[in-house]
């Protein structure tokens, strides 16, 4: 068979594959049922039914899939979600902005009945497991920080890279007069740090705009810091790159400083859903992975380092003590 003969035979099979896994999907049964008021059991068919069509499926299969599954009028449903439409949207440049995550690390009131499906609809998905993993990193940082407050000689010092909205700060317990040295947000967007001025007016915080490249060449931007956390970057960053963020940030810390970094895990089973219907791609790594971000510094400039996980084993958590 010639080259182009056997390259159509393969974008054939991969054509047949793809059918075969959008016929698998029931997606006209599942958007009956939602819009029938079982959302959560049409929600619940419709991730485990994405998650077995992405397995083991090739790039390009699951490329067509996914095109088939958003053609569908389901995703007109889904979208009646306001967390769903705004991380599909991306009107920041990316999915799981910090406003998309106010819907889950906040709540709101939606201008909707309750009794009404797509009201049904939002709960679900804010009860999810990607909502509750998101939850759990919130949580995770904040008890760090409660810890360094406590454990910490003086005021501490605390850099959040990728700082988002802060909304961590809304768990911290142990916040009281001076017992803050000083907290920079430091983030790629410049309308989240002006919703931090904003949010946590009371508090010793500075706002830093740069790149993740400004993080990563480092060259003493921040230095002294008590406590360094990352949650959310992680997943934007391929291997190398990941791990060269990790240093740098290692580099901040003041002597008995600690890092904290925070990293979805390859278990979270609502990754298909997520790439499908909000157009959600993040890089997902395994534990291996995780502790391979920072294993050049566990040899000899740790003081002591801890790794753990979600109750779900959907983010993992690790944590060093500088030297």
């Amino acid at each position: 068979m010639s080259p182009i003969g056997s390259m159509r035979a393969a974008q054939g099979s991969a054509g047949e594959e793809a059918s075969r896994n959008i016929e698998g999907l029931r997606l006209d049964e599942i958007l009956a049922l939602a819009r029938g008021g079982a959302v959560e059991e049409a929600l619940g068919r419709l991730v485990a039914a994405l998650a077995g069509a992405r397995a083991g499926a090739t790039p390009e299969t699951w490329s067509r899939v996914l095109a088939a599954a958003r053609a569908h009028p389901l995703r007109g449903f889904l979208h009646l979600d306001p967390f769903t439409l705004r991380c599909y949207a991306r009107p920041r440049g990316h999915s799981g902005d910090a406003r998309a995550l106010d819907y889950v690390l906040r709540g709101r009131e939606l201008p909707m009945a309750f009794s009404d499906p797509a009201a049904a609809l939002h709960q679900c998905i804010i009860r999810g497991q990607t909502a509750r993993t998101l939850r759990y990193r919130r949580d995770c940082i904040a008890h760090a920080i409660d810890e360094e407050i406590g454990r910490c000689d003086r005021p501490p010092r605390i850099l959040a890279a990728g700082s988002g909205y802060l909304r961590e700060l809304d768990r911290v317990v142990a916040f009281g007069a001076g017992r803050i040295g000083r907290i920079v947000a430091f983030d790629t967007d410049r309308d989240n740090l002006e919703q931090v001025r904003r949010d946590y007016a009371s508090l010793p915080i500075d706002t830093q705009f740069g790149s993740v490249r400004d993080l990563i060449r480092g060259g003493g931007l921040f230095e002294d810091m008590d406590l360094a956390y990352c949650s959310g970057l992680m997943e934007a960053l391929p291997q190398a790159a990941a791990a060269g963020l990790a240093r740098a940030l290692f580099s901040t810390l003041r002597h008995g400083g600690t890092l904290v970094i925070t990293q979805f895990l390859t278990g979270l089973r609502e990754a298909a859903f997520l790439e499908t219907f909000m157009d959600w791609h993040m890089v997902y790594r395994t534990r291996a992975e995780v502790v391979s971000l920072v294993q050049d510094l566990l040899a000899d400039s740790v003081r002591g380092w801890s790794y753990g996980e979600s109750p779900e084993s959907t983010l993992g958590v690790i944590s060093l003590q500088r030297r």
